[in-house]
């Protein structure tokens, strides 16, 4: 609960954005009427989906949350590299950036449990990711090599 709220304190909504990449995504995606009602988890993972036009996902949607986006967005293909969306919520056995396409990403969820606290730490220190968007619940873990490295706590 403590660990909660220090989040929501260093959080901020779409206007705390100095990007316009995450900016639009925020505005354009996250924060509209279409996903009002789903826990946040599955609002940022759908809003994501939807926003950027994820075609191809991984791993097998073994986990809850994978066949519940697989049913909710049966176009998805969940087949092998390279990747738009790769799940992951163990944060574990994450491919390297040859499978991704360019604009690829990770969602990362449960990153906050007290288990996974470490390997989360591990993940950012190292550098493989640009762009970092990251709710209490999930984040978004983006390449964007033609981004400076930058770091967002967003509130939903």
């Amino acid at each position: 609960m403590l660990h909660r709220l220090l989040f929501n304190l260093r959080a901020r909504n779409r206007h705390g954005t100095h990007s316009p990449f995450v900016y639009r995504f925020l505005d354009k995606a996250l924060y509209t009427k279409s996903y009002k009602g789903l826990p946040p988890d599955k609002k940022l993972l759908l809003a994501a989906a939807d926003h950027f036009r994820v075609q191809r996902a991984g791993p097998e949607p073994h986990s809850g949350l994978a066949q519940w986006l697989a049913r909710e967005r049966p176009g998805i293909l969940w087949e092998g590299p390279p990747y738009d969306l790769f799940l992951s919520q163990t944060l574990e056995d994450i491919p390297g950036p040859g499978t991704w396409h360019p604009d690829g990403f990770l969602y990362a969820g449960g990153q906050h449990a007290s288990e996974k606290r470490e390997k989360w730490q591990v993940l950012l220190a190292g550098g493989t990711f640009r762009v970092v968007v990251e709710t209490h619940a999930a984040a978004l873990l983006f390449f964007r090599p033609q981004q400076a490295r930058e770091h967002f706590r967003i509130r939903i």
